[in-house]
C-alpha cells in the first residue's frame, strides 16, 4: 500500500524540500479531505501494515 494522502501530510510538515516538491504535493492534496476514510463501513477501524527491509550492514561486531 502507497503512503496515503495523510501520512504525505505528516511528512511535508516534517520534511525540507525543494519549490517544485513543495508544489507538487499541494497540487496532488489540493482536493483531500481529512474527514473521508477509504473503507466501505466507515464504522469499522482501517488496519494497516508496512515492513521494512534491511539495505545494508555497515559493521558487526
Amino acid at each position: 500500500m502507497k503512503l496515503s494522502q495523510l501520512q504525505l501530510l505528516d511528512l511535508i510538515r516534517g520534511s525540507h524540500q525543494g519549490p517544485n516538491e513543495r508544489r507538487l504535493l499541494k497540487h496532488l492534496l489540493e482536493e483531500y479531505n481529512t474527514m473521508e476514510r477509504p473503507v466501505l463501513n466507515e464504522s469499522e477501524p482501517v488496519l494497516v501494515s508496512f515492513g521494512l527491509t534491511l539495505q545494508q550492514i555497515i559493521d558487526v561486531v
